[in-house]
């Protein structure tokens, strides 16, 4: 009786066994691979002799800067602009960095690198999850022409380029009030590529909104649902919708999923 007294003490004092990763992670977690998650610089048009930087959230490369009408009157008074992009978002850092804990707390390898420092020829030679739509990455822009759904801003419209039959043309925001609003983002899950890793691509203005869901519980169940709904494919894109307040995410809810063919990056 004292032994099974002890025994039974001992085991109550361990550690309790780590809880296994959901399917999604272990989907895109290739075996052997370390994961980098690249964080977005935003992109500003810089006149360093009058010491001003403008952004336009329509802009979303450095060459197009021509098609903003303030920034093209700007450059006629001044001269044409400098790219700068002198920091990272707080909401992107945030958002990395939720996902870089979730997954070491895993046990995973995993680093946190800013866009502009992450050269195009360390694409596919790791795990990579891309937030937001890293500036001047003409290699996503490849992969988001191939996508069904894409991203638009202001205001914040996912469209859909061949929706089915009873399916959405367009997802759009919805505002309440100042603080408070619905708004759609996306979740794309490639195939494999040759170097056997995975890539993962969180587009939305919101980036909060898709990093919850892939860090909690509830997130993860509404994704699971919608993704074994479509059949579970190993790839795929999904479409998903928050409830934001202020900064705040206060529900994200997955809402529909496209499967993207092996064959994609042939």
């Amino acid at each position: 009786a004292s032994l099974l007294v002890q025994v039974h003490t001992l085991k109550a004092s361990l550690p309790p066994a780590p809880t296994p990763m959901p399917r999604f992670w272990q989907s895109f977690l290739m075996a052997g691979k370390a994961t980098q998650i690249v964080v977005p610089s935003p992109l500003y048009f810089y006149w360093p002799s009058h010491h001003l930087c403008l952004r336009d959230f329509k802009v979303s490369e450095f060459d197009k800067w021509g098609t903003s009408p303030f920034i093209k009157d700007t450059a006629e008074k001044w001269g044409p602009p400098e790219l700068s992009q002198p920091y990272v978002g707080a909401a992107e850092m945030t958002a990395g960095i939720s996902i870089l804990q979730y997954l070491e707390k895993a046990g995973q390898q995993v680093r946190l690198v800013e866009s502009r420092r992450f050269p195009a020829v360390l694409f596919g030679a790791q795990n990579t999850v891309f937030l937001g739509m890293p500036r001047n990455a003409r290699y996503l822009d490849e992969i988001l022409a191939k996508t069904n759904f894409y991203l638009s801003v202001d205001p914040d419209v996912v469209r859909s380029r061949n929706p089915r039959p009873g399916e959405p043309e367009e997802y759009r925001e919805v505002t309440y009030s100042s603080d408070r609003r619905m708004t759609p983002a996306i979740i794309i899950l490639l195939p494999a590529r040759p170097e056997h890793t995975r890539t993962l691509l969180l587009l939305g203005k919101y980036i909060t909104a898709t990093t919850s869901m892939l860090v909690s519980a509830e997130g993860i169940k509404s994704l699971d649902a919608v993704w074994t709904k479509a059949g579970s494919p190993d790839a795929w894109e999904m479409v998903i919708e928050a409830e934001v307040y202020g900064d705040t995410i206060l529900k994200s809810v997955a809402l529909s999923c496209r499967p993207i063919p092996a064959t994609f990056w042939k």
